[in-house]
């Protein structure tokens, strides 16, 4: 009776990485690739699903065609995660918030859309104008050092948001003439104020010429005028051959 064959080795794929990755590496899906492993040799804990991993930051640097673990994630709450949140192109810019902003602040957690608002101080021969809207829709990152619900404290002092390049430029300078204040959004409202269009500016830099008849006793001469500011201007005379040149040209 002949030998029966060795049963066949139960295989499962595996995670690993299909290049370096640096610190702080948000993984993508090209980043990670499958490797064929023997079930019984396979070390625990190891990647097998790719959802768990693509979209998070590596917490070290890790080499080619290493199986990749959980543990090298960056935890959640860690500053290599929260760099990991900010899209191309954006950034995360901190406000500091006062009194009445860190009542607010208190429902407003990571992940929460808040308006900031910024009123310049008006002098004493100035009546308060409402409020400005700096920015609008925005998200929040962090309060304080806490990028989770769990972490953002009773009386947070600093909020830290995603904002455009333009925004970010605009908040910054918001805040140097009034203290910012933040008010909180439905999650599901994303609808923002239109913009006013502004007047176009009175174009002064044009002058306009009109031609004006002086009569002196009897006899006719007519003149140029330019004018800036809806008032004549006098210019040479059309009667004298010498000063013809100078028509049109402003003084």
């Amino acid at each position: 009776m002949g030998l029966r064959p060795p049963a066949p080795t139960p295989m499962v794929t595996a995670l690993a990485l299909s290049e370096d990755v640096e610190a702080g590496t948000v993984l993508t899906d090209d980043m990670l690739t499958e490797i064929k492993f023997p079930e019984k040799h396979l070390p625990a804990g190891a990647g097998t699903d790719r959802s768990a991993f693509v979209g998070k930051a590596i917490g070290s640097a890790l080499p080619k065609e290493r199986l990749i673990f959980p543990s090298d994630l960056a935890p959640e709450d860690s500053p290599l995660a929260m760099q990991a949140q900010i899209p191309a192109g954006m950034r995360a810019y901190t406000i500091p918030l006062n009194s009445s902003s860190a009542g607010l602040a208190a429902f407003a957690i990571p992940g929460s859309r808040v308006d900031v608002l910024a009123n310049p101080p008006a002098t004493r021969s100035e009546i308060p104008t409402e409020s400005d809207v700096v920015v609008e829709n925005v998200k929040i990152l962090a309060v304080d050092s806490g990028t989770t619900v769990k972490g953002v404290p009773a009386t947070p002092k600093h909020m830290t948001l995603l904002l455009s390049q333009q925004q970010a430029r605009r908040v910054d300078q918001a805040q140097l003439h009034s203290p910012l204040r933040i008010s909180l959004r439905n999650g599901g409202d994303l609808q923002t104020a239109e913009a006013p269009i502004a007047e176009p500016e009175p174009d002064r830099g044009r002058a306009r010429v009109i031609p004006i008849t002086i009569v002196r006793h009897n006899e006719f001469s007519t003149v140029l005028a330019k004018s800036r500011n809806g008032r004549p201007r006098k210019s040479p005379s059309l009667d004298d051959p010498t000063q013809i040149g100078q028509l049109g040209r402003s003084r």
